[in-house]
């Protein structure tokens, strides 16, 4: 009896050991498997938190980026908070370019990143020609190989677009003009369409294609580049840029010559200005925005260059003199001036914000005779440009334009991702754009 009993209490006491090995052994699963339940909620808080501070970061970023492009007005240092994660930002500037670092932190997770923005003025042009109100004149053999299009009339006699004609609102007409695409106008009068017709009325017109009489009115345009961005331009040279007074020894006549070989580049001449050929050639060099507060003459044919350091940036040449836009403010072109660039997607941009044409007056913005050719963009938003004499240009843009005898426009398509050197706003470049370990 005694030898049962003992038996009974040895399997007790192996059952019992079974138990509290089991128990261990289960905690320790319990406890392994916990640690790593655990360590992976905390992995996942982490990368949770990472991505936070990553997309605050970004946000941070992005949020400048649509400050500087839309000319809002905001702190070196700034700091926001978004869904319980802190953002900050710092800008700083040098040499023309923005530096901008954004840092988010949620959770001790720390990210950064890091963007840099060259000062740059973005434009789109995307017609061969484009007027404002005062239309577009085809004379004698003028023509465009590209779309035109007008807030005004587009007339001609017979001339030839190779490509569409818009023009817009409810005084649009096309008249007497021969286009090998479609054309879009209130009213179409003595013309020859080689492919569709959109119109309200249309009269001795020959279509190749299909007529939709009744069609609403295209809606005008505005001049792709505002004056508030030539104002920023300008701006950015009279406070950085080097300032030739009318006082100086070279504008000391009312107008400074410049007939030898040379570089010109944030720049303000207070004067007239002649670029005059001298010799053999005469080579100038534009490596940024010049302003000149004047009229200005290109004569005898100099070589007018926008410099290869731009790479595929343009460079302005605004004329403006603030104080007559009225008889000054205007560009003569004579004499086989060429345009040529360091870049295929790089031009000199001329620009006269000369306003007689607006104001009903005769005077010419921009005067463009005597076989005027290469990379070369003309813009008058508020005046006249005449084209003639041989002349063959990338694109035009004025409130009104003149083409006489066998001026033709070839539209270039990169015109419609043109950047400048300076500008507002609207017109930074991202270089970069990189995260900070």
């Amino acid at each position: 009896m005694n030898k049962i009993v003992y038996t009974i209490k040895e399997r007790g006491a192996a059952l019992l050991i079974f138990v509290v090995l089991f128990l261990f052994t289960s905690l320790s699963l319990v406890l392994t498997i916990a640690h790593g339940v655990y360590g992976d909620y905390v992995k996942y808080q982490s990368l949770f938190s990472s991505k936070g501070s990553l997309y605050s970061a970004e946000a941070g970023i992005e949020d400048a980026i649509y400050r500087h492009r839309g000319g809002k007005k905001y702190s070196n240092t700034e700091q926001f908070t978004i869904m319980g994660t802190q953002a900050s930002t710092t800008r700083t500037m040098n040499n023309g370019s923005y530096t901008i670092i954004a840092e988010g932190i949620k959770n001790g997770a720390v990210r950064k990143g890091v963007i840099q923005l060259d000062i740059g003025s973005g434009a789109s042009f995307n017609f061969g020609l484009q007027s404002g109100n005062g239309g577009i004149d085809f004379r004698n053999t003028s023509s465009v190989i590209g779309n035109v299009f007008s807030n005004g009339a587009v007339e001609g006699s017979n001339n030839m677009v190779y490509g569409d004609i818009i023009s817009a609102g409810g005084a649009g007409i096309v008249e007497s003009m021969h286009a090998t695409g479609s054309v879009w106008a209130h009213t179409i009068d003595n013309s020859n369409i080689d492919k569709d017709a959109y119109y309200t009325t249309k009269t001795a017109t020959v279509v190749g294609g299909v007529s939709y009489p009744g069609v609403p009115d295209q809606t005008p345009a505005a001049m792709p580049i505002p004056d508030s961005e030539i104002d920023e331009w300008k701006a950015s040279i009279q406070a950085t840029g080097t300032i030739i007074a009318s006082t100086d020894p070279r504008c000391s006549s009312g107008t400074y010559t410049i007939n030898t070989s040379m570089t010109l580049g944030n720049t303000k001449i207070e004067c007239n200005v002649i670029f005059k050929k001298q010799g053999a050639s005469t080579v100038i060099t534009f490596t940024n925005n010049v302003w000149i507060t004047g009229n200005v003459d290109f004569t005898s044919g100099p070589s007018i260059v926008a410099s290869s350091s731009l790479g595929k940036k343009s460079v302005a040449l605004i004329v403006d003199n603030e104080s007559n836009h009225a008889t000054s403010s205007k560009v003569t072109v004579n004499n086989a001036t060429n345009f040529t660039s360091g870049d295929s997607q790089s031009y000199v941009f001329i620009v006269s914000m000369n306003t007689s044409a607006e104001n009903g007056g005769t005077e010419k913005a921009i005067d463009l005779g005597q076989t005027t050719t290469g990379k070369a963009l003309v813009y008058a938003p508020h005046g006249l440009i005449e084209i003639g004499q041989s002349t063959s240009l990338k694109e035009v843009t004025a409130y009104k334009i003149r083409l006489i005898n066998s001026a033709q426009i070839i539209y270039e398509s990169g015109l419609v991702n043109l950047l400048f050197t300076s500008g507002p706003g609207g017109g930074y470049t991202i270089t970069s754009w990189n995260a900070i370990e």
